[in-house]
Order: structure tokens, then C-alpha cells, then sequence
């Protein structure tokens, strides 16, 4: 882990170095725009692999920005996004990676995996809102029957009182 922490902010010097840098001329751009590509996917991976999933994310996005069909920028954002239980922007990241690569059998075994944690959610969420429902209609009718009680008692008291 601490080769990767050192990788990453080694990364981001260069990025920060080559964002501050002016280029002359139309060969240098390039070769600075693969650069910092290569730079952001890379450190997208330290990220990755540090737990870093925010970052991982900012890091593909940078990467992104340059090159919106970077398949592996595109396969390590959706990663992060599961690890932050983000299901459906993973699912677009890797539906993403399929129209790219449509062989990546990797990619498809996560949109599943996503799918399952999206129904396992609204399953649970399904739940929960019964559960609240009941609670709230058993605090009505406990609510109408100590309302009725009520009324009976003050309706006994004024016929005797009469």
C-alpha cells in the first residue's frame, strides 16, 4: 500500500507540473495531453487500489476529459462507484465499457452484480416503508380508539350528571 500512496502523489506533482506548463507548439500539446491521460488513469489505479474511491473517481473523470472513451478509466470509475454503493452510475460507467469493448466479460459480470445490490435495495426499502406504514396505521387506530373511549366517557358523565 505505501508504494502506491508514494505513486499517487508522485502522479499528482506531474499533473499539477504539466497543468502549469504553456506549449509551444501542436507536437508538445500532444505529447502533454497523453501524458496527463496516462498520469490520471494511473493514478486513478493507486487510488483504486488504496481504497481511494472519491479520488479514483476525480482521477478517471480528469482522465475522461481527455479521452471519453478511456476503456480502463472508464472500468476503474464504475469500480469505485460500486464501492460507494453508487449501483446505477456504475451501470452506466460499464454499459459505457461495453459499447467500447463488447468482449469484456468483466464489465458485464458488474452490471449484474449492480443489478443484484439495486433489487436487494428496493427489496429492503419495500420493507422498511411497509413496516413505517403499519407502525403509522396502528398509531391511527390506537389514536381513534382512545378518541372514541373519550367521547363515551364524557357522554357517561353528562347522562349522569343529568
Amino acid at each position: 500500500d505505501g508504494h502506491y500512496y508514494i505513486a499517487c502523489k508522485k502522479y499528482k506533482t506531474i499533473t499539477e507540473y504539466l497543468k502549469s506548463t504553456n506549449y509551444e507548439n501542436e507536437k508538445d500539446k500532444a505529447k502533454a495531453h497523453e501524458l496527463k491521460l496516462t498520469t490520471n488513469s494511473n493514478m486513478a489505479l493507486c487510488h483504486l487500489k488504496l481504497g481511494e474511491h472519491a479520488e479514483c473517481i476525480r482521477a478517471c473523470d480528469a482522465a475522461l476529459e481527455l479521452d471519453s472513451k478511456n476503456e480502463k478509466c472508464l472500468f476503474r470509475r464504475g469500480q469505485s462507484q460500486i464501492a460507494m454503493q453508487r449501483y446505477d452510475e456504475a451501470i452506466k460507467d460499464f454499459q459505457q465499457v461495453l459499447k467500447l469493448n463488447p468482449s469484456n466479460s468483466a464489465a458485464n459480470q458488474h452490471i449484474q452484480t449492480c443489478r443484484e445490490h439495486l433489487k436487494a435495495y428496493q427489496q429492503q426499502e419495500k420493507q422498511l416503508y411497509t413496516k413505517i406504514f403499519a407502525k403509522m396505521a396502528q398509531t391511527s387506530e390506537k389514536s381513534n380508539d382512545e378518541t372514541k373511549t373519550n367521547k363515551e366517557n364524557t357522554n357517561d358523565t353528562t347522562t349522569t350528571s343529568s
